[in-house]
């Protein structure tokens, strides 16, 4: 997939959104999967 913007500045602002993104994601499927418990402020610990 190609960038929306143009110019080397405005991709890296596009860049930066998809991976802000990507990691809001990442904590949301934690939370609901039961890996992040936002009482607690804390990790499970998982098993190894």
């Amino acid at each position: 997939r190609g960038f929306l913007l143009r110019g080397l500045e405005k991709v890296k602002g596009e860049f930066a959104l998809m991976c802000a993104a990507h990691n809001i994601s990442k904590v949301a499927r934690a939370i609901l999967g039961g890996i992040v418990d936002l009482r607690e402020r804390r990790m499970m610990q998982l098993a190894a």
